[in-house]
C-alpha cells in the first residue's frame, strides 16, 4: 500500500492500494463515453430507415386488409342476391298456360295416318295449329295457312 502526505500542515496522510491506478478508470470512462455515443450516432443514422420500413408495412398489411375485406363483402353480397333471388323464384306461382282459342273435346281417332298420306305436312291433316304468344306463357289455336282453304272446299 502507498501511503503519501498532502502538502498542506493538519493534512491527514492518505493511503491508497498499491494496484490503483488511475490512468486506467480514465481510459475505462472515455471508452465507455466513446461507446454510448457510437451506439446513439448508430441508432441515430438506423432508427429513422427501421422506422420507414415499418411504416410501410403497416401500410401494406392495412392496403392487404381492405382488399381481402372488399372481397368478402362483394362476395357476401352477392351470395345473398342469389339467394333472395332463388327464394322468389320458389314461391312464385308457375306461370299458367292460357289458351285464347275454344278448346274441344279430345276425340279418339282409330290409328294415326302416316305422313306419307297425309295430304297437309304443317298439321297433320287437322286443320288446326297452334301459334304460341310471347315467351310461351299464351298459346292460340289458328286455321292452318296451307290447308284451310282446301278443306274449306272440300
Amino acid at each position: 500500500m502507498a501511503c503519501f502526505t498532502l502538502p498542506s500542515p493538519g493534512r491527514p496522510v492518505v493511503c491508497k492500494p498499491s494496484n490503483f491506478n488511475t490512468s486506467a478508470r480514465t481510459a475505462d470512462a472515455v471508452g465507455l463515453v466513446a461507446t454510448v455515443v457510437v451506439g446513439l450516432a448508430v441508432i441515430g443514422v438506423v432508427l429513422p430507415v427501421v422506422t420507414a420500413v415499418a411504416h410501410v408495412m403497416v401500410e401494406v398489411i392495412k392496403l392487404a386488409a381492405i382488399g381481402i375485406g372488399s372481397g368478402a363483402m362483394l362476395a357476401a353480397i352477392t351470395w345473398i342476391t342469389i339467394q333472395m333471388i332463388r327464394a322468389a323464384a320458389i314461391s312464385r306461382l308457375g306461370s299458367q298456360i292460357r289458351l285464347t282459342a275454344r278448346q274441344e273435346p279430345a276425340r279418339l281417332t282409330s290409328a294415326p295416318v302416316p305422313i306419307s298420306e297425309q295430304s297437309c305436312l304443317t298439321c297433320g291433316d287437322k286443320g288446326r295449329i297452334i301459334r304460341v304468344i310471347g315467351n310461351g306463357s299464351a298459346m292460340q289455336l289458328r286455321p292452318c295457312p296451307d290447308c284451310q282453304p282446301t278443306q274449306l272446299t272440300r
